[in-house]
């Protein structure tokens, strides 16, 4: 079972791009934040986002749906 979705193999297409997307949004924002002020989300900092990012990519991939890879 995945750490953070019971059944990611239950959820639609369009739920996982948009759980994918939403991610990279809160990336990007925290990103446009000058350094040394403290990120809203913490995407970088916290391995959560990469592994939730991990688990969302990989199903996406299984299902072969394109989709804008995060660049870490």
């Amino acid at each position: 079972m995945s750490t953070f979705f019971a059944n990611i193999k239950g959820m639609s297409d369009i739920g996982l791009k948009a759980m994918q997307k939403s991610i990279v949004d809160c990336l990007e924002r925290d990103d446009q934040l000058p350094k040394g002020q403290e990120k809203i989300y913490g995407v970088r900092e916290f391995s959560d986002w990469r592994d939730m990012s991990n688990e969302i990519e990989a199903e996406l991939d299984r299902r072969g749906i394109k989709y804008n890879k995060i660049c870490w």
